[in-house]
């Protein structure tokens, strides 16, 4: 069951120790014992030594169907505790697989909240030195054969987090350098520009190759909402999907790190150094809030 929830499923030791040391912070380790299902309904149908099952309203049936078989291998039916699911500001509830999808923090607070994005915001001029740091790991290679980088990059992605089904690239040069590899990226962003210049290289990006295709306008130096809304699109489908900015897509890392999911691989070009990777972490994501929290509102033209 675990496996088909998320590659990202801790261990049964990881989860263990870290449920471990809450218990024995709140005095509760002396009480309680660990034990691994498994199979769905654990050993509940035939422990002789419970009284009480406890549950959420969502596997409420799943009690239920363990007390059918406790009756009928002779055990008394355990009484079932209910527990109501906490909500978060949103009013959704806080769940692991939230937390996972990358739409909350572990606090139940999303990442970004699109109802509060309802204007175009600026960057400011003092971002721009932190903002030219790379926000990942840097994979170096010559600027004119962007393939070493990019195979660099592959490499150090497959297998890990998502995988090479969750790749995120921004930038026509990264986008065109993934698809000569044979890697079609899950969102690609294009803009026909490299350095702020057109780039003739546009041509070899074949859109066809791309399930979808959306488009948005994004000017130079701001984050708009018809971005947000274009990413959001675009992640909100496991199919790839290319988005083709009218303007400028040099800051959408920012918009696709607080939404996409943990696990997930952002690819980008450094100018005259190559191609940084940021897997998707809770990290990479506060840094990337606390970055839009500093952006200004743009002046209306």
């Amino acid at each position: 069951m675990a496996g088909r929830k998320s590659e990202l499923i801790e261990a049964f030791s990881i989860r263990e120790t870290a449920i471990m040391r809450w218990l024995t912070s709140e005095d509760f380790a002396h009480k309680a014992s660990i034990h691994p299902l498994e199979h769905e309904l654990g050993p509940a149908p035939v422990r002789v030594d419970c009284d009480i099952i406890a549950c959420t309203p969502d596997t409420r049936s799943g009690c239920e169907e363990i007390n059918e078989i406790r009756v009928a291998n002779g055990l008394a039916p355990l009484s079932i505790l209910v527990v109501e699911q906490v909500s978060g500001p949103d009013g959704e509830v806080v769940s692991s697989t939230r937390v996972r999808d990358g739409v909350i923090d572990r606090d139940g607070v999303p990442w970004f909240d699109r109802a509060a994005f309802d204007r175009v915001v600026r960057m400011p001029d003092r971002l721009d030195a932190d903002l030219k740091q790379p926000m990942g790991l840097l994979h170096e290679g010559p600027e004119e054969q962007p393939d070493i980088a990019i195979a660099s990059a592959i490499e150090a992605v497959s297998g890990v987090g998502l995988g090479l089904d969750a790749v995120i690239a921004v930038g026509d040069v990264t986008v065109a350098a993934l698809l000569s590899a044979g890697v079609v990226p899950w969102v690609g962003l294009v803009d026909g520009m490299t350095k702020r210049r057109p780039w003739s290289g546009v041509s070899t990006i074949d859109p066809n190759r791309f399930a979808r295709r959306l488009s948005c306008q994004n000017p130079a130096g701001v984050l708009t909402p018809a971005l947000a809304d274009a990413c959001i699109d675009a992640l909100g489908e496991p199919t790839e999907c290319l988005i083709e900015v009218q303007g400028e897509e040099d800051l959408a890392p920012i918009l696709l790190i607080l939404l996409a999911p943990l696990g997930a691989h952002l690819m980008y070009g450094q100018p005259d150094s190559g191609v940084v990777v940021r897997t998707v972490n809770p990290a990479a994501k506060r840094r990337a809030r606390d970055l839009l929290d500093s952006f200004d509102e743009a002046e209306a033209d």
